[in-house]
């Protein structure tokens, strides 16, 4: 912040905007004040991050009803933000159960695996054995004509075969 709208907003505060200077004493509490005030700020949006984070060590998860619960807890006053504080009080007051709570980088490792065991099944799972059908029309799409017709033929084989002989 410049020293001149710190001089303008001390000189409408002390004297209503006479042209007089304000003294090092009045900018220097106008600075102190705004610094106050960005510092209120910034604790007001890194608050809720520690609640959570305070949430996750006491075994509860921030976004299941329980940890939505213990966070109006911890907004009102009933509990301090301290891990124990917090397990004694939902055990005891709530009736909750901490549980391992994992964090977002965790869950989306956990995640990450899971989707690459599925991968894995689908790729190393056997393949139904191919018919001489599909056999046929893949030797079709690829041009080997003598291969289709040598497998065309050996189903006519088959077909001409008696069931009953063994």
């Amino acid at each position: 912040m410049t020293e001149e709208r710190i001089y303008d907003e001390t000189t409408e505060q002390v004297d209503g905007g006479d042209d007089q200077r304000p003294s090092d004493k009045e900018l220097n509490f106008a600075k102190l004040r705004q610094q106050y005030e960005a510092a209120l700020a910034e604790l007001e949006q890194l608050r809720p991050l520690k609640q959570r984070e305070v949430l996750r060590q006491a075994g509860f998860d921030p976004d299941a009803p329980e940890g939505k619960s213990l966070t109006f807890a911890i907004e009102a006053g009933r509990v301090e933000a301290d891990p124990e504080k917090i397990k004694q009080f939902a055990v005891n007051e709530l009736g909750f159960q901490p549980k391992v709570a994992l964090t977002e980088t965790e869950s989306r490792q956990v995640e990450a695996a899971t989707r690459l065991e599925q991968v894995r099944q689908v790729t190393t799972s056997e393949a139904p054995p191919a018919t001489t059908d599909d056999e046929i029309a893949k030797a079709e799409a690829e041009g080997d004509w003598g291969r289709a017709m040598s497998l065309k033929m050996q189903r006519l084989a088959e077909m001409q075969q008696p069931a009953g002989n063994w």
